[in-house]
């Protein structure tokens, strides 16, 4: 098994293929800049708007008192 490796900055990539360590600088480089965007944005959730409460208040968690309500109106469940 070839041991020869490239070193970029103190960083081993266990190939010498110009393509292989291309890919991984563009990936670290990727990475890295992906992480910085992450860092600096505002971070949060955004304000919900109609459709996102319509959608929320529709799909609301089952409760006890739903089971039998169904039950005596003749939905299937």
């Amino acid at each position: 098994m070839p041991t020869d490796t490239t070193s970029i900055g103190g960083f081993e990539i266990p190939s010498t293929d110009p393509t292989v360590v291309a890919v991984h600088v563009l990936i670290g480089v990727a990475a890295v800049v992906s992480g910085a965007v992450a860092m600096l944005s505002k971070g949060g959730r955004p304000a919900p708007n109609r459709r996102d409460l319509l959608l929320l208040v529709s799909r609301r968690p089952r409760r006890d008192g739903d089971r039998a309500r169904d039950r005596a109106l003749g939905r299937g469940l």
